[in-house]
């Protein structure tokens, strides 16, 4: 999965491109890990996996803590796995340790963006500009597209 499009090794070398600059485009999920940590080696996959399911809205970027140590000092990583999310080029949210795959699934949807959200946005401006018929009609078919979208009652 190494070859994968949608993960990367960071280094320092490469971060500013492969994670700040990544990330104006799409989120970046940062994982600081070792291969001496357990929880590590346990969440790895799981990260990996959903980067293959979700094709590229979100690029997973792994960090070896023990190669990278400037970068982990960098964010002040005390312990390993460690997760952050960056999003134009800041860190937006984290979270800490070998979450199940549902929780990390919960944490990614909070930062990527639909497709019925773009939907829903477009319907907003229809509606200012006071086309209440096709704004209705697009949030009709946002609906149908993406059901479990909590942004379309």
């Amino acid at each position: 999965m190494d070859n994968s499009p949608y993960i990367v090794e960071i280094t320092n070398d490469n971060y500013q491109t492969a994670v700040l600059e990544q990330s104006h485009k799409v989120p970046v999920l940062v994982d600081f890990w070792a291969s001496w940590c357990q929880p590590c080696q346990m969440l790895m996959p799981v990260l990996a996996n959903l980067a293959e399911q979700y094709q590229g809205k979100f690029i997973l970027a792994k960090i070896n803590t023990e190669e990278q140590q400037e970068l982990a000092a960098q964010f002040g990583i005390r312990s390993i796995p460690t997760v952050k999310l960056f999003r134009n080029g800041d860190p937006v949210d984290e979270f800490a340790g070998a979450l199940p795959e549902s929780e990390i699934r919960k944490f990614l949807e909070k930062h990527i963006s639909r497709e019925s959200d773009a939907m829903v946005d477009q319907a907003e401006q229809l509606l200012l500009q006071g086309d209440l018929e096709n704004a209705l009609k697009l949030l009709q078919q946002a609906k149908q597209t993406d059901p479990e979208n909590s942004n379309i009652d």
